[in-house]
């Protein structure tokens, strides 16, 4: 999430490199108010729409830019206003090698706001390309920078630590750094919670909280946290990248409530099995819609591997093999290992449920392969487990 928004009584940098025009930096030799001028409508274009077109012209104007006269800081606002750019684009390597490049100016000026601001930008494209370790690396760098800038239970600006810490959860939860990712989202949230508040990022707060209860063996907390997050989203979540986390906490809604349906009565039919299957169906169909709306063909995969799963639990006679190889298919295509990793490990429980134990094997060990190749452990746990399993047999 943009971490540049007004905050109300929530701290932000003095001097942001997301603020065009800046008095101090006026002064240094070469400014260009031309310059000036041509990055605030960058930001614009880059805050107030997700449309590929509208990167297009930024990225145009910002070549631009780099053609004309312009002090040292406003390069260094050039090269990470390009970065963002290049993140908006998906072109990640691009992305990389800008920030990369910025940070080395920043470490000359030198600038520990601009450096905390990239290292925010450096952890999210990190985040992007699955580059895990590092991304987390980078984000708590930022956090350290933000806290040294301000105070220890007061950093330098309120929102961008929010989103240092929420991605880096993200990362160290990927990593399967569970600890290490409950702190940082405890610490979020003491923060999120001060006036005005911010409906949004608590929302995605509640998506790692419900994420790391599922994955350590509390389905029915995280259930109650993706709820909650998946409110939040609908009510206040307008964007696209807004409307994809909520199908994401949808999704993880169904997840956990799968989770308890199966946990209650394996074999059978009941109160708690057939409530859970209840809450989980509707959270499928709109995981579904929203991912029809959005036009994300991962996010739609994703959801069909859900369904699958609670067509199975209700005891459907469905086609849920071919809908789950065209899931793989689909993620082949998309060169996305999550989709991969959770599409083999969907195969092998359908294949597990017909008793059909080597072919299912053969499911989990892919599916775990391609979870740890890509630095992805979490996505493997239950392929691993069901392997785990098999060898004590």
């Amino acid at each position: 999430m943009d971490a540049s928004e007004s905050q109300g009584s929530w701290r932000q940098l003095e001097s942001s490199l997301r603020t065009p025009i800046n008095p101090r930096w006026e002064e240094e030799e070469g400014y260009s108010p031309l310059v000036a001028d041509e990055l605030q409508h960058v930001f614009v274009l880059l805050q107030t729409a997700e449309e590929r077109d509208a990167s297009l012209q930024a990225d145009a104007r910002l070549r631009s830019c780099f053609q004309r006269p312009h002090s040292r800081h406003q390069r260094l606002q050039l090269f990470y206003a390009l970065g963002l750019t290049f993140l908006r684009l998906g072109e990640m390597e691009l992305a990389q090698t800008t920030v990369e490049t910025a940070l080395d100016l920043a470490d000359r000026l030198p600038d520990l706001a601009a450096t905390a601001e990239l290292m925010y930008l450096a952890g999210s494209v990190a985040y992007a390309t699955g580059a895990y370790k590092p991304g987390a690396d980078y984000l708590t760098s930022a956090g350290a920078l933000l806290t040294q800038l301000g105070d220890e239970d007061d950093p330098a600006d309120t929102a961008l630590m929010i989103d240092a810490l929420s991605t880096n959860a993200l990362c160290l939860y990927t990593l399967q750094a569970y600890p290490a990712a409950w702190a940082a989202v405890k610490e979020a949230r003491l923060l999120v919670a001060r006036p005005p508040g911010d409906p949004l990022r608590a929302g995605t707060l509640a998506l790692l909280a419900a994420l790391l209860h599922r994955w350590t063996g509390d389905p029915a907390r995280g259930l109650q946290e993706a709820m909650a997050g998946a409110e939040a989203y609908a009510e206040w979540g307008v964007t696209r990248i807004q409307r994809l986390y909520l199908a994401r906490l949808q999704r993880v809604v169904a997840e956990c409530a799968l989770d308890l349906a199966e946990a209650s009565a394996p074999h059978l039919t009941g109160l708690g099995h057939d409530t859970y299957l209840r809450i989980a169906r509707p959270a499928i169909q709109r995981t579904l819609a929203l991912a029809r709306e959005t036009d994300d063909a991962a996010s739609g995969g994703m959801a069909l591997l859900v369904q699958a799963r609670e067509q199975r639990l209700r005891g459907k006679q469905t086609n849920r093999l071919a809908t789950i190889a065209a899931v793989i298919e689909s993620a082949e295509e998309l060169e996305d290992p999550a989709l991969a990793i959770l599409a083999y490990t969907a195969r092998g429980e359908e294949l597990a449920a017909r008793n059909e134990r080597e072919a299912a094997l053969d499911s989990f060990q892919t599916a775990d392969d391609v979870s740890l190749q890509y630095q992805m452990p979490v996505l493997g746990v239950i392929a691993r487990r069901a392997l785990g399993q098999a060898s004590e047999e």
